[in-house]
């Protein structure tokens, strides 16, 4: 089967087969246009057999982001399930691949690549407007996996759940780290990956060891499934954005022998750099931990000066894992990827400026303090504010443009703002519609804010701190109708954590994001007995259609739905 090492082999050389039919060979860069699939996991070695670098591109992404990481990554080819297609470029389809179709290979196919050779690119959000390519050689990916396995032994038993998109830097720990020691990568259907009940049924059912994935993810999942579902679980790694310390105290009261692992670190350093073993009964932030093995990280000032112990500063990083830079952008490589001040050697001659503020703490663990410019991360993505307000500004009518994030509610969600200002201003309606047309999902603000004229301060600056906070409920509230509406807004404020909820209240034009679509489905599901899935609150998000549409999924099912 596919599933199997073999199957996987097989698939892998069959697409190194067709991708030397195209001509495509060692130096060139591939697209990959698939989903999370054994199939695209297989292709991703296929790439690697001819020597060639992957690009995963999200199959969700708008078309204009495709075409632009074709042009910017110099695309020698796409593999996609079918032939249409992939921002311009006809694709090499691979969909019909499958076991029985697969032939003798020559062994001249294979053009195993050299630790010089480029392994994969991935774009991330950029301030310029447009999103950069980070080059990772072999020998940037084979540190990453020896560091890995050095730090988590337990080959070649281990079980990883990979719920990490291909296009998520966070895929790479995943995929690479545990097919090179021979373990099992179990990756989730998208039911599966959206509802932490069945996420915890399928770490039951296939006895998974190992977790990787953003920590507002784990903490759903800590409050999911059956009390023993997730006991065959070694280590927990959360990553992406900051880790809570309650998120510390609430895993090893229900794991008490599950590691939980803190991992920090840019795309720029092949993933991670630092790593922080979690333990409970502690106070104060949770730090970032300590450098990998082989990594060096220093705290310096605007001068590039060591900062001493306590004081805070911007995180240099040096070491195997730095990537090669940016694709087709040698300024921005020359600007943060630098000599560094501190070391001459071989493998720690080049320091990547990560832009993060922290503070080295006399334990000599790192903690984190926030940015030295606009990038922030949200949900685990990482965002550039700039690029959202530049793609705005490409709008007619727009004179200028700025993005904040909103901190909302009482659980202080992170909500993107755009603030717009010109004498002929499009609508809303149009400028949302403008941003889903170039961004991806993650990326396209709640809430537009439309002004005559941005405030400036006396320096001629935007005043951030005198914009308006958005007003994401414009409309007169109309108190929930009937036990059913009234039960699940409930849940909606509980996860929002708004002060009241309307019958004709679209849960995502009031804040609303995937991660808390999943919870509220799960508490749904878990506290109210209702049979809906996460599809059910996206094609039905007012609060008045997705009770009638629940209603309808339970009718002759003796579910009943009273007020408190």
């Amino acid at each position: 089967a596919l599933g199997t090492l073999a199957g996987l082999i097989s698939i892998a050389s069959t697409v190194a087969a067709r991708l030397d039919a195209n001509g495509i060979g060692r130096g060139a860069r591939v697209g990959l246009h698939l989903e999370r699939t054994p199939l695209a996991i297989a292709a991703i070695v296929g790439i690697m057999l001819r020597g060639a670098a992957y690009v995963p591109i999200d199959p969700g992404a708008p078309d204009e982001r495709k075409t632009f990481i074709k042009t910017q990554a110099g695309l020698a080819g796409v593999l996609s399930i079918t032939s249409d297609d992939v921002g311009g470029l006809p694709a090499i389809a691979v969909g019909d691949l499958t076991l029985e179709a697969v032939q003798a290979i020559d062994a001249n196919t294979f053009l195993l690549p050299a630790g010089s050779d480029e392994a994969y690119v991935i774009f991330t959000s950029g301030s310029t407007g447009r999103p950069k390519g980070v080059s990772i050689g072999h020998d940037n990916l084979g540190y990453h996996v020896a560091a890995r396995n050095a730090a988590y032994p337990g080959q070649p038993n281990r079980v990883l759940l990979l719920t990490f998109p291909l296009s998520f830097d966070g895929s790479v720990t995943g995929i690479f780290g545990t097919l090179s020691i021979g373990g099992t990568l179990v990756l989730p259907r998208p039911i599966e990956s959206t509802d932490p009940d069945r996420l915890a049924a399928l770490i039951r059912d296939q006895r998974v060891t190992q977790t990787i994935m953003i920590p507002s993810q784990w903490s759903l999942l800590l409050s999911a499934g059956a009390p023993a579902d997730l006991d065959s679980l070694e280590v927990a790694v959360v990553a992406g954005e900051a880790c809570p310390r309650d998120l510390v105290e609430r895993h090893y009261a229900r794991l008490p022998k599950t590691l939980l692992a803190n991992e920090y670190g840019p795309t720029e350093t092949t993933v991670w750099a630092t790593l922080e073993r979690c333990a409970a009964g502690k106070t104060g932030p949770v730090a970032i931990g300590y450098p990998i093995p082989g990594t060096c990280a220093y705290v310096v000032d605007r001068k590039n000066r060591r900062c001493p112990p306590g004081s805070t500063g911007e995180l240099l990083i040096a070491g195997p894992g730095i990537a090669r830079g940016y694709v087709g952008r040698a300024d921005l490589t020359a600007e943060r990827f630098i000599a560094n001040p501190f070391h001459t050697n071989i493998g720690l001659r080049t320091a990547y400026r990560s832009g993060d503020r922290v503070v080295l703490g006399f334990d000599g663990k790192l903690r984190f303090h926030g940015r030295t410019d606009d990038q922030v991360k949200i949900s685990g993505y990482r965002i550039e504010l700039a690029e959202i307000s530049a793609c705005l500004q490409e709008l007619p009518g727009v004179e200028d443009a700025v993005t904040v994030v909103h901190r909302a509610g009482a659980q202080a969600r992170s909500l993107i703002v755009a603030h717009v200002s010109g004498a002929n201003l499009p609508s809303q309606e149009a400028i949302l519609h403008h941003a889903q047309r170039l961004l991806p999902a993650y990326m396209v603000p709640h809430s537009v804010v439309l002004h005559d004229h941005l405030p400036h301060t006396s320096t001629g600056k935007i005043d951030r701190r005198n914009l308006p906070a958005p007003l994401l409920q414009e409309t007169a509230s109309v108190a929930p109708q009937g036990d059913t509406e009234v039960a699940i807004a409930q849940v909606w404020q509980a996860v929002l954590g708004c002060q009241a909820i309307g019958r004709f209240d679209d849960f995502f034009a009031i804040g609303g994001r995937s991660l808390d679509a999943m919870q509220v489905v799960s508490r749904l599901r878990r506290d109210l007995k209702l049979s809906i899935d996460l599809i059910d609150l996206f094609e039905s998000p007012r609060l008045n259609d997705l009770a009638r549409r629940a209603t309808t999924h339970n009718v002759g099912q003796g579910t009943a739905i009273r007020k408190r």
